[in-house]
């Protein structure tokens, strides 16, 4: 998809890194009865200080990146949709690009994650939410999607009419 847009013009070549948003000592894949347990949970919130601390870090020392906010996104589906949101929206220092699709309620409230709402009319390039009108999730989006508009903050609100699956994720 990536490299179709790119050759398209209309993106950019990029650096696309995918990392498991998961910080588990076992990140195999986990079962039904383990996934929303506390312990998996804080594997997901362990996620952010590594990736602002090892990860990035790691990623400018190894690929030629422009390391400067202007230059980086994050964007995730679902948990990694929240994790996403919460991690651009409260690293606008790091993040101007940001996108959650289908965000989980592990999405933080838009008044914890936008408490000075001129400083991200100012520092984003681009706040993309999308979620399908059919995914038992959209409550979460369209929670956000209230706050931002209530505080002028610019965003792109994308609802289809799909479910919390790929046909949703694919148009987006």
């Amino acid at each position: 998809m990536l490299d179709n847009l790119i050759a398209s013009g209309k993106a950019v070549p990029m650096i696309v890194v995918m990392p498991n948003g998961l910080v588990l000592a076992d990140d195999s894949p986990s079962s039904a009865d383990r996934i929303f347990t506390l312990t998996h949970v804080d594997g997901f919130t362990r996620f952010e200080p590594e990736l602002l601390a090892s990860l990035i870090p790691a990623i400018d020392r190894s690929y030629p990146t422009r390391a400067e906010r202007r230059q980086r996104a994050v964007a995730g589906l679902s948990i990694g949709g929240g994790q996403a949101l919460n991690i651009g929206l409260g690293h606008l220092d790091t993040f101007a690009w940001i996108a959650g699709f289908s965000s989980a309620p592990n999405t933080r409230p838009g008044e914890v994650l936008l408490h000075e709402p001129a400083q991200a009319r100012r520092q984003l390039q681009l706040l993309y939410l999308s979620c399908g009108s059919k995914d038992g999730l959209i409550a979460v989006s369209q929670t956000l999607h209230r706050y931002l508009k209530q505080h002028d903050i610019l965003h792109v609100w994308n609802v289809d009419e799909y479910g919390h699956d790929r046909e949703s994720w694919a148009d987006s």
